[in-house]
């Protein structure tokens, strides 16, 4: 940050005759700088051999009270809820237990996830990959493909998308004020000015971070012909009326 001001007087005087003038200027400019970043990231993970699903819910905290005495008996024995909400979470649940706790929300069936789990064969294909991401999603193309290789190791596959929303804004101002007193015959000028600027900037960064992996074959004497290449797939899920539900991320192979 920084300071600066400057001032000058100037006075002019005519013996002789009754008249003065007098000027005054003054000036201050001020500039400071601040910059500031903060990053917030939310990830989850799902091992090999399960499916995931990732919501966000209300937490209740629900006590329960029995009815021991009432003016309808018929209520006597009966049991009551009270229901206290929390705030909203987002956390990930396997799909059997989603599909048993979900409510009125709909299952996360072979409609949505069309695999079956060990069998890469049972992925969709490529080109029905890029079909079904369509302009919402997004899919690896084969050239970005990766292929399993032998051993205990894996292969990985990761996309990063981000966009950027940024607002700036910028004004100056100035005031300046003059002004003649007749004083004893005496005419006295005088005026004053200051001015200076700001401005404002503010960007926010919203970034989505995908990446799958895919273990290899153990078995080098059937790596050879049962070995695959497989990519990322993402798309929106949609019901029967088109509107858009969620995203789905899943794998395809060839």
């Amino acid at each position: 940050a920084s300071v600066g001001f400057e001032q000058e007087a100037n006075f002019l005087v005519k013996l002789g005759g009754a008249q003065a003038s007098t000027k005054i200027s003054a000036g201050f400019d001020y500039s400071s700088s601040r910059s500031q970043e903060t990053t917030t990231s939310l990830s989850w993970s799902t091992p090999a051999g399960e499916d995931m699903v990732v919501f966000t819910c209300i937490p209740y905290d629900v006590y329960y009270y029995e009815i021991v005495q009432c003016s309808d008996p018929a209520s006597v024995g009966s049991i009551v809820t009270v229901n206290l909400p929390r705030k909203p979470i987002s956390t990930s649940a396997t799909v059997e237990f989603f599909n048993a706790n979900n409510g009125d929300f709909p299952d996360i069936g072979m409609a949505i996830l069309q695999h079956s789990r060990g069998n890469p064969h049972s992925y969709m294909s490529p080109m029905t990959a890029k079909q079904i991401a369509g302009a919402s999603g997004f899919y690896t193309p084969v050239s970005g493909a990766q292929t399993i290789g032998q051993g205990s190791g894996t292969t990985t596959i990761g996309r990063e998308d981000s966009a950027t929303v940024e607002e700036s804004y910028t004004g100056t101002y100035a005031v300046e004020v003059e002004g003649e007193v007749n004083v004893a015959g005496a005419t006295v000028g005088a005026g004053v000015e200051f001015s200076g600027s700001y401005s404002y900037a503010y960007s926010l960064t919203d970034s989505t971070f995908v990446e799958g992996t895919v273990g290899n074959i153990l078995d080098g004497a059937v790596w050879a012909n049962h070995r695959f290449a497989w990519g990322l797939v993402s798309f929106m899920h949609t019901n029967a009326a088109k509107v858009a539900l969620f995203p789905v991320l899943t794998y395809w192979t060839h």
